[in-house]
């Protein structure tokens, strides 16, 4: 396809292959990074790389070389002063091998000079015009910092179901990416556009990415619910599946309290042939008392010898529905989820009853992006895009748009994910008496995402 070697300035390109005044070493090519060794958040999991870009310089006068070797100078001046102040436009790098079957360069952006020896912000490049002011041709270095991982072009899927997730807790299938699977994890735009979700205070939940599991017969994502044909806690019959129209499936399970202690067994929420070994648990519940507390205390485990303990928690009087995080469990030890339920009094009404609409089993694997969206004051049709930057800007960002004032996150919003395809899931409550957004009505999700496929080296 040719050789491609050019820095875009947003919209001002120096290229290094068709410009008649550079011309690049043949065999030379990129750094390759490396896997990065923590697990901090907000960033790729690839480390930025120190490159060193040999260019020589040659023109018909020595003002040909010199303005070519201004514009060199001007390359890292700009990735400087964006990674100084993050105003302007990111300078990004564009890369294609000669020998190359890739119709697109390969991109990535440039973040700084890499020392003072470079033809950084520190005025070295002004000093080489100086010092060869007559020269026809003269040989240059650019060391610089990149990101680690080059991109391809936008490979974007669409939700294919469209609006057709009631009450917006769908679990949303994509097709397959064009450009098929990715070799490693890739930096994931996403947009989610909810309508007719009501209007809510303080809504919040947790939105899911992962790929899609490698085979029909095992899901990254699990949601088990109360109106389930196999209901959730059916184990045992302490609890009973009742109506309630907020609630994904329109049944929750109901607890009251006419004993001191009851116990809630769930053993169905991760299957014990599971290839993944750590799963993160998840559980939605509302406490309808005004006046009773209800005391949560287990185990992730239904077998006594095996199991992963809880942290205990409290659901005080006329709690809306809430999500609580579990914990972690290692599925070679432990599956399934064992609670007990202990009310402050044991009143035998239901109205101080304890309801259970759902569990949520998600793999703690590298490709599962969970990101907490909060404070919403108005989703009724809310579109909120979580944006890695992979080529536009040193941070990751959130945004919502003005229909939906009041907004937080928590969790890593530089999704990633690697496969053929993507699952997602957008788990909410309404922040009043609704166990969804929809406040059960016919509410809709929609989910766009947007991935660049990632290389560590750029062919």
């Amino acid at each position: 396809m040719g050789r491609v070697c050019e820095f875009d300035l947003g919209g001002r390109v120096v290229d290094l292959v068709n410009d008649e005044r550079y011309s690049l070493d043949f065999g030379w090519r990129p750094a390759v990074t490396t896997r990065r060794q923590n697990w901090l958040g907000g960033r790729s999991l690839y480390n930025d790389v120190a490159e060193q870009l040999p260019v020589r310089i040659t023109g018909g006068s020595a003002e040909e070389v010199h303005s070519a070797l201004q514009a060199l100078g001007e390359v890292l001046e700009q990735a400087d002063r964006y990674w100084q102040t993050e105003i302007g436009t990111p300078v990004v790098w564009r890369f294609r091998s000669r020998d190359s079957v890739e119709i697109t360069p390969f991109s990535v952006m440039i973040l700084r000079s890499a020392d003072a020896g470079g033809l950084g912000l520190n005025g070295e490049w002004l000093k080489r015009l100086e010092a060869n002011k007559d020269l026809l041709a003269i040989n240059v270095t650019l060391n610089f910092w990149r990101r680690g991982l080059w991109v391809g072009p936008d490979d974007t899927l669409e939700d294919d179901e469209g609006v057709s997730h009631p009450n917006v807790d769908g679990l949303i299938t994509f097709p397959n990416f064009v450009y098929g699977q990715a070799p490693y994890l890739s930096p994931v735009r996403t947009v989610l556009t909810m309508q007719n979700a009501g209007a809510n205070s303080n809504a919040a939940g947790y939105f899911f990415l992962t790929n899609e599991a490698a085979s029909d017969s095992e899901s990254l994502i699990n949601l088990r619910l109360a109106s389930d044909s196999t209901p959730l806690f059916d184990d045992g019959g302490t609890g009973t599946q009742t109506a309630d129209s907020t609630a994904i499936g329109g049944q929750i399970i109901r607890f009251i309290p006419n004993v001191a202690s009851i116990t809630a067994q769930d053993v169905e929420s991760v299957s014990d042939d599971s290839t993944v070994a750590l799963w993160h648990w998840f559980i939605k519940l509302k406490n309808n008392s005004a006046t009773e507390t209800w005391v949560i205390d287990g185990q992730l485990g239904v077998d006594q010898r095996r199991n992963t303990p809880l942290k205990q928690f409290s659901v005080a009087p006329a709690t809306n529905p809430t999500i609580y995080y579990l914990g972690l469990s290692n599925n070679n030890l432990s599956s399934g989820l064992r609670l007990t339920l202990t009310p402050s009094t044991q009143t035998g009404l239901a109205a101080d009853a304890l309801d259970i609409e759902s569990v949520i089993t998600a793999a703690a694997v590298d490709c599962m992006n969970i990101v907490r969206l909060s404070a919403f004051n108005d989703v009724a049709n809310a579109v909120i895009t979580i944006d890695p930057q992979s080529l536009e800007g040193l941070t990751p960002i959130t945004a919502l748009d003005t229909n939906a004032p009041g907004f937080a996150r928590q969790g890593d919003i530089f999704l990633q994910t690697c496969g053929h395809t993507a699952r997602a899931l957008f788990y909410a409550t309404s922040g009043d008496s609704s166990f969804t957004l929809g406040n059960g009505v016919s509410s809709s999700l929609g989910v766009t995402v947007t991935r660049r496929k990632g290389y560590t080296v750029a062919r």
